[in-house]
C-alpha cells in the first residue's frame, strides 16, 4: 500500500473526475481553484489514478510508502 495525494489546479469538472474514480474508494475534495485527490492505495492503483486526474488538468503528486 501507498499514501497518495494529487493537487489539480484551476476549476475542473470534479464530479465528473469523482464518476472516474468512484471505484478506487478515493476521496476527492474540491476547493473551487485546487481539487485534491487522496487515499491508500495499492501501488499499481495509484499510478492508474494519477493517470485519471492526468487528464483534468496538470497534477501534482506524491506517492509514498504506507
Amino acid at each position: 500500500m501507498v499514501h497518495l495525494f494529487v493537487e489539480i489546479r484551476g476549476p475542473i469538472d470534479s464530479r465528473a473526475l469523482w464518476d472516474e474514480l468512484e471505484s478506487y474508494g478515493v476521496n476527492v475534495t474540491d476547493m473551487k481553484d485546487t481539487v485534491l485527490v487522496y487515499a491508500d492505495l495499492p501501488m499499481i492503483e495509484a499510478v492508474t489514478v494519477v493517470g485519471i486526474c492526468s487528464k483534468y488538468g496538470n497534477v501534482k503528486s506524491q506517492i509514498e510508502r504506507a
